[in-house]
């Protein structure tokens, strides 16, 4: 809809038309929304506009559309340019642009970067695939000096130019297997921020903790590119030597060729010591002065539903959006740091895998989870009619039974899972409930009506009915 918006404000309404395969509900509610503004809308099989008079110049796709989707592969074969909605967004604005792609922590450092830039005296708008600002397409309308945005694989396939200024790439682990068909295919993605055929982004800020961050940052190097690498290799530039297990803040001590410096941050968990490393690396490439560096990291904010505590009072109950076998591990890999630093409780873990991720995928997660918590919930969240009503994620549970550690109880109503793992905690345990952070969309019940959910309302509930 942003890609559609700021055509027509260029083009005129009348140059644009919204196809969407879909034709439900939802569906029509955007269509009237778009026919307000102008803007046409089509639904169905759409190859018929790709002929005739009227036959368009380019697609722009969303981002949830694969490559190989029919209508997006008729038009390539008549010659059409498809571009993703983040190409369009870049190409609209001529503003420098620092990308952050990653598997995972791509939110909290763009949150990081931005406040970097900010301090440097710039008035950064933040954009991309992010819930935490405005689409990437949207961004040019936005008063500003710099573009930080989000940049996510699904959208990076569909950019054959988008280049930064400046980029983070945090980490490559294992995720969207099912979108791209390997990890090689999956990396690949991740690469085009970074470096294309004839360019590479002049200054990056890359994760070598993976040998993909290591030998990309080698190659930037070697083409020219000013890199600083960042991780808990000791090697890199901007090493975590020490990270201080604690709810509610940390103290993080970082080595490397410009010696140790000490962060005191807001954040969590050693997933977050690690974006806090990027964004100080991206800040040592960029020449910001390392103090006000340090200084801007240790007031930001942690951002909602990124291993936010939403209360308790004899234990506490934190949500996180690990939605992925590795962000899955690092979200209770800090839960278990900051029982050990107190010295003792149990790790309680509520967790769903969405069923587009694909059996693998949520075989993974279960697996991660259950390797490392005391007590495991699984549960499901229900997005599309087409999932099935009270049924886990196929892969789920089985990956879960094969790590073998933890107690598992399965409550497919997602409530009640939250319930459930409030409910069995005791004084000095940490709950954790994963997968959607603070997102508030709706999930579908039993008689596939949408009922608006948000896991942080439903945790401080059960808080209050347990007196917790």
């Amino acid at each position: 809809m942003a890609a559609a918006r700021a055509l027509a404000q260029r083009a005129g309404p009348d140059a644009v038309t919204v196809w969407d395969g879909l034709d439900g509900e939802r569906e029509h509610a955007v269509a009237t929304e778009l026919l307000a503004a102008g803007i046409r809308t089509r639904h169905g099989a759409g190859t018929e506009l790709l002929d005739g008079p009227s036959a368009p110049g380019a697609v722009i796709k969303s981002p949830g559309l694969r490559a190989d989707e029919p209508f997006l592969r008729a038009a390539r074969s008549r010659g059409v340019a498809v571009l993703d909605e983040a190409e369009l967004g870049w190409r609209l604005d001529d503003r420098p642009l620092a990308g952050i792609t990653g598997t995972n922590g791509k939110s909290t450092t763009t949150a990081l970067v931005a406040a970097l830039l900010a301090a440097a005296g710039l008035r950064p708008v933040t954009a991309g695939n992010s819930r935490f600002g405005v689409p990437l397409s949207a961004a040019a309308d936005v008063p500003g000096d710099v573009v930080v945005a989000e940049l996510s694989s699904f959208q990076l396939e569909g950019c054959p130019a988008l280049l930064p200024e400046a980029a983070v790439l945090t980490n490559l682990t294992h995720d969207h297997r099912y979108r791209h068909g390997s990890a090689e295919a999956y990396a690949a993605c991740k690469r085009r921020l970074l470096a294309r055929d004839d360019a590479v982004t002049p200054v990056a800020a890359i994760g070598v903790d993976q040998p993909f961050g290591a030998h990309l940052a080698a190659e930037l190097r070697e083409r020219g590119a000013r890199v600083v690498t960042f991780g808990r290799d000791p090697g890199a530039d901007v090493a975590i030597t020490a990270a201080e297990p604690a709810l509610g803040g940390m103290r993080v001590t970082l080595g490397g060729p410009a010696g140790s410096r000490t962060l005191r941050s807001r954040l969590s968990g050693g997933h977050n010591a690690l974006n806090l490393a990027g964004a100080l690396a991206l800040a040592d490439g960029l020449e910001i002065d390392p103090d006000v560096a340090l200084e801007v990291l240790a007031g930001v904010d942690p951002l909602p539903g990124r291993f936010e505590r939403v209360g308790g009072a004899r234990f506490d109950v934190v949500v996180d959006y690990a939605h992925n076998p590795d962000g899955i591990a690092a979200a209770l890999d800090a839960g278990r740091a900051i029982l050990d630093a107190r010295g003792g409780g149990r790790l309680h873990v509520v967790l769903s895998a969405l069923s587009l991720v694909g059996s693998e995928q949520a075989h993974a997660m279960g697996a991660a989870a259950a390797a490392r918590a005391d007590r495991l919930v699984l549960t499901t969240q229900r997005w599309t009619p087409d999932d099935p009503a009270g049924v886990l994620s196929p892969g789920l549970l089985d990956g879960a039974r094969a790590a073998a550690r933890a107690a598992i109880d399965v409550e497919p109503d997602r409530a009640a899972a939250i319930a459930a793992g409030i409910g069995g905690a005791a004084a000095g345990d940490v709950v954790l409930v994963l997968e959607r952070g603070e997102l508030g969309s709706p999930l579908l019940d039993d008689a596939d009506r949408a009922v608006p959910f948000d896991d942080r309302v439903q945790a401080r509930a059960a808080l209050a009915a347990v007196g917790g």
